[in-house]
């Protein structure tokens, strides 16, 4: 996962997860994470975009399709989720990814 985080992610969410203010979101310490288990996996399957709300703040910026398999969307959401204070519980499989459709 924290290859995958360094390749795709890490350029607009940065190397702490801290995201820029009103422009990409904090992935540390996320209550959007926390709360939108699915809608974070389709986020990165398919990409983002409209208004979303992260630890009281708005964003409404476009995230690309990252074109990954399922099983490296599971391993990221893994790292991300367990990384920088966040502590999401259950392991997102490679299974749960492949049942989120657009």
């Amino acid at each position: 996962g924290n290859d995958i985080y360094s390749d795709f992610c890490m350029s607009c969410h940065l190397p702490k997860g801290k995201g820029v203010k009103h422009i990409y979101p904090p992935l540390a310490d996320s209550d959007y994470l926390k709360n939108n288990r699915d809608a974070s996996i389709k986020g990165i399957k398919y990409g983002l975009k409209g208004e979303i709300i992260v630890n009281g703040d708005t964003y409404n910026n476009y995230m690309a399709p990252m074109g990954l398999g399922d099983d490296e969307i599971a391993d990221v959401m893994n790292y991300i989720n367990h990384s920088w204070g966040n502590k999401n519980g259950k392991i997102v499989t490679e299974k749960e990814v492949g049942k989120i459709k657009k």
